[in-house]
């Protein structure tokens, strides 16, 4: 199965939904020939809301709900799917049918709504377990066109549990001097120049979150530790680092059963070159030192793909 860039290019073996960022920019196999000129568009600007199928294969479905709040016109500027931008919109659902991290095989949706007061795209009720609430008639039924139902949701709504089984978390890391990262108890990687910022994509298998572990050395000088995990910038004082007699932690002390509630608060400082807090044990980050840190990052967002 090839992937599909934003620029709608073929490549690589995986199409692959970022869940922070429209899913417009990628597209199913059997639809690679189609011209993605937002073709059919200019029907839905005389209508308050719309659905709109882009192509449909045994895969993917892909549908758009367009509601404007004052019955007016939608008005979009177009330079293929990849530039489309969206004023006087308030909101607009994208929905794809068969995702990989929708579970529900009657109702197998995954959706992104566009956020226009951040002007962003963000997958339907994300909460901090990762369930996400599929409103089933914006996004499943077969309503009218033209017609609109409330998407808030509600009791009757399904709340599905999204699938990690091919889902991964980004990782954007860098220690002063060195380290061993684990994530949930596994052994992901090791660095040794405090001035690489280390790029990973790391397999997540809990719909909890993920459990990172970090053992940070630091030779001489100011140490700290500074990533964005998932697409946040969580390294901060909620993290927790601990310095251990002649460098040795307890057994199981990067698994997410483990214990730390004895483990002090991480000393942080802000004003990194990644422009977010640094972390390490307290009393000890302008010494010296190996110290043991770890943080259950509960919200990750993903990258899902399909093999």
């Amino acid at each position: 199965m090839e992937s599909f860039n934003s620029s709608g290019m073929a490549g690589g073996s995986n199409v692959s939904y970022k869940a922070t960022l429209a899913p417009f920019w990628y597209f199913a196999p059997s639809c690679q020939h189609k011209t993605y000129a937002v073709e059919g568009f200019t029907e839905m600007l005389a209508q308050s809301a719309v659905r709109y199928r882009y192509c449909s294969n045994p895969y993917h479905t892909w549908e758009a709900l367009l509601y404007n709040a004052s019955m007016g016109r939608v008005a979009f500027k177009t330079g293929g799917l990849g530039m489309l931008a969206i004023h006087g919109l308030y909101e607009v659902w994208v929905c794809i049918q068969n995702h990989p991290c929708a579970l529900d095989p009657a109702d197998p949706s995954f959706c992104w709504v566009y956020n226009e007061m951040e002007t962003t795209w963000i997958p339907w009720g994300e909460n901090s377990n990762l369930q996400l609430f599929v409103p089933s008639k914006p996004c499943g039924s077969s309503s009218p066109r033209g017609s609109f139902n409330e998407p808030s949701p509600s009791a009757s709504d399904q709340q599905l549990q999204v699938s990690l089984s091919s889902c991964r978390m980004e990782i954007a890391m860098r220690v002063e001097d060195a380290f061993d990262l684990y994530v949930d108890g596994v052994y992901v990687t090791s660095g040794s120049d405090s001035q690489v910022v280390h790029e990973l994509s790391v397999p997540v298998a809990s719909s909890a979150g993920a459990l990172v572990a970090v053992k940070a050395i630091n030779v001489a000088g100011s140490g700290g530790l500074v990533g964005i995990f998932g697409g946040e910038p969580t390294s901060s004082s909620g993290w927790k680092c601990q310095k251990f007699p002649s460098d040795a932690p307890p057994a199981e002390w990067n698994q997410r059963s483990f214990d730390d509630s004895a483990w002090p608060q991480a000393a942080s400082d802000a004003g990194t070159s990644m422009d977010y807090a640094r972390v390490w044990a307290k009393g000890y980050m302008d010494r010296a030192s190996t110290v043991f840190c770890r943080s259950l990052v509960k919200n990750p967002s993903l990258v899902c793909y399909v093999l």
